[in-house]
């Protein structure tokens, strides 16, 4: 049961951490996912680092073993993609910054063409 919430867990997270934001909001929201992705992180980890210890207990004294492999690359993948996601987060910001201040530059050279028409 706690593997299948860790697993559940990295689902959900990689796919809110999956979309690349193109606008304003769109960069309000993805950050705003990121951080809860973040939050859960701490607790989910532990959870994963007990249900691990409850699989060498189970091998250790049932003989039986469980089978981590899934739960591993799901785990790597969700850490890569935190990384990943932080950086494609904050390059977009930065092209949204650079198209906002190209926008004002042209709305200022326009506003000073208008009043250029009036002296």
């Amino acid at each position: 049961a706690d593997m299948e919430k860790v697993q559940e867990f990295v689902q959900t997270s990689l796919e809110a951490l999956v979309a690349v934001p193109q606008s304003v909001d769109e960069i309000a929201e993805a950050t705003g996912k990121w951080q809860a992705v973040k939050e859960g992180y701490a607790g989910f980890s532990e959870l994963k680092h007990k249900t691990e210890e409850k699989g060498k207990l189970i091998k250790l004294h049932g003989g039986i073993s469980i089978d981590f492999s899934k739960l591993h690359q799901l785990w790597d993948e969700l850490e890569l993609s935190m990384g990943a996601h932080a950086k494609d987060v904050e390059e977009q910001r930065e092209k949204v910054r650079s198209l906002i201040e190209d926008q004002i530059k042209r709305f200022r050279e326009s506003i000073g063409r208008f009043g250029g028409r009036w002296k």
